[in-house]
């Protein structure tokens, strides 16, 4: 188990959209990991690292995901919003 950096950072992230419907995949909430729960929002905890060592500078906390707990960012991006999104949104 892996025990939080104080030079660490939070961020408590706030998904939405303007139709209130956030389809997100891996969700506990879906019976098929494979197809997305929709969510009128979707909170998550973000924690990045300070230090320039650590493997993996940014963690996803989702207690809701079937992904790992905590999750590498990168991972967790791939892994629950799996489409690809407009040039505009990256």
């Amino acid at each position: 188990r892996r025990t939080s950096s104080v030079s660490s950072r939070f961020y408590v992230v706030f998904i939405s959209n303007a139709q209130k419907t956030v389809p997100v995949f891996r969700q506990r909430a879906s019976e098929d990991p494979l197809k997305p729960c929709y969510w009128d929002y979707h909170v998550i905890l973000v924690e990045i690292s300070a230090d320039n060592n650590d493997s993996v500078p940014a963690r996803v906390y989702d207690i809701d995901s079937r992904c790992r707990y905590p999750c590498p960012l990168p991972e967790y991006l791939q892994q629950s919003f799996p489409f690809v999104l407009p040039p505009h949104f990256k």
